[in-house]
């Protein structure tokens, strides 16, 4: 049993582990989302304004 013990808590180290990596990735997905959407903003204007 102390075997299944160990595997367990080593299990739930790497899901915690994966769970700040995921939380990471989404607040680096609102910055990359926010930066397409101000670029695209910004080509729009330059193309309206330009023709």
């Amino acid at each position: 049993m102390e075997k299944l013990e160990e595997r367990m808590a080593k299990v739930e180290g790497i899901l915690e582990e994966i769970r700040a990596r995921l939380n990471h990735v989404e607040s680096w997905q609102r910055w990359t989302l926010g930066i397409m959407v101000t670029m695209w903003i910004t080509i729009i204007l330059t193309i309206f304004f330009k023709g």
